[in-house]
């Protein structure tokens, strides 16, 4: 929860207000009114549009404001397309942390990222971690995973300078 102050800037002497806070039964005719809590479900943000109606002799007048309240809480998670592979091994990165956290991704190898869906691609082989960091409203959270890239094969034999015809010759792996 949020509570929200609300501060009136109101021209040209008003004779009647109406605040309409978005929330059930929720209204208030003073000029500057009592804060209110704004809510919103663990999963989810929620928007909530504020108005302001105000008249005078002179003619009346309406303006709207949007709220938007983030959890409280904050779970780091995300998928890879791929854990191994041989180099250049490309990986996608989907982000499905808490919706509104930002989030910022640490590859293990020396490089990071703040887009929230993002390919990365290793070029040497190894295991790299990847950490996902994941922050809203003073909270965080962080979630790893391992990817493994193969070394590339390294062909070599050996086999005599020289042969004569019909010698057998002999390859050495």
């Amino acid at each position: 929860p949020d509570t929200v102050f609300f501060s009136n800037a109101t021209l040209g002497q008003p004779d009647h207000l109406l605040w309409d806070f978005g929330l059930p039964n929720s209204t208030d005719t003073s000029f500057n009114p009592l804060p209110r809590v704004f809510s919103s479900p663990d999963d989810s943000i929620s928007t909530y549009i504020i108005s302001l109606f105000a008249s005078n002799v002179c003619g009346e007048g309406r303006v709207e404001k949007e709220i938007q309240v983030f959890p409280n809480n904050v779970d780091a998670f995300f998928e890879l397309d791929t854990l191994s592979g041989c180099p250049p091994l490309r990986v996608r990165v989907e982000n499905y942390a808490t919706q509104g956290a930002r989030v910022n991704y640490n590859f293990g190898d020396g490089t990071t990222s703040s887009s929230p869906d993002v390919t990365h691609t290793y070029t040497q082989p190894g295991q790299y971690i990847i950490t996902q960091y994941a922050f809203l409203c003073g909270m965080d959270s962080i979630q790893s995973d391992t990817i493994t890239v193969f070394p590339l094969a390294e062909l070599d034999f050996a086999l005599p300078n020289f042969a004569c015809i019909g010698d057998t010759v002999q390859f050495l792996n």
